[in-house]
């Protein structure tokens, strides 16, 4: 307990944080359920659960691991739905790891990584726009409130199995990294972001511009 925080006021925020916690485990088993469904169908003809219309992007970078696994063009592969990888190589090798496990574990796996993701991004935006902040439960407010504005777009993201969060993690990361003084740290996200998407390049015209 601060000087300037009443022990009441900081009951009210561990009380809130908790209930938060709460409701984001909540939410992200939920929706791993309906990734794993997505990303259907699973199993033999006639005995076959999820998804007919396999609405998912994660089987792509699979299926391009897989080939990149086996010595073939990663750019030949189709997935179920007839989709082509599109994303540069160096994507298509770091997920290399998930085409080692059986599709619906990989589909959790997946899911599950960029769950992690979406908590770290959130953490680290907060951090950064929240240190001016004495109170709890505005550090919350700034944490939480723009999460909700576009957990949406996240969500989007996660249940189609998209690159879409481990871009926004990187550009994210970069910037924290940066600010924090890593620069070595930043550098070497907002290059991942390069390599995912050619996009990020605004980033870095960004800093080449402040001369970083």
């Amino acid at each position: 307990m601060t000087l300037t925080q009443p022990a009441a006021e900081l009951q009210r925020a561990r009380t809130l944080k908790l209930w938060l916690a709460g409701t984001t485990i909540l939410f992200f088993a939920f929706f791993a359920w309906i990734t794993l469904f997505r990303a259907g169908p699973y199993g033999a003809p006639g005995h076959q659960w999820g998804s007919p219309a396999h609405r998912t992007d994660f089987t792509v970078y699979r299926d391009a691991a897989a080939a990149v696994l086996h010595g073939q063009d990663p750019y030949a592969i189709r997935n179920v739905r007839g989709w082509a990888y599109v994303y540069p190589p160096p994507f298509s090798i770091v997920m290399v790891p998930f085409a080692l496990l059986p599709v619906p574990v990989s589909v959790l796996a997946w899911y599950f990584a960029c769950a992690g993701l979406t908590v770290s991004a959130v953490s680290m935006s907060g951090r950064l726009a929240g240190a001016a902040f004495a109170s709890d439960r505005k550090r919350l407010a700034i944490i939480f409130i723009p999460a909700l504005i576009v957990s949406v777009w996240f969500t989007v993201g996660l249940t189609r199995g998209q690159a879409s969060v481990l871009m926004s993690w990187l550009v994210i990361a970069a910037i924290f990294w940066e600010k924090k003084g890593r620069t070595a740290a930043g550098a070497a996200c907002l290059a991942g972001a390069v390599l995912l998407k050619a996009f990020a390049l605004t980033l870095l015209c960004y800093y080449a511009w402040r001369g970083r």
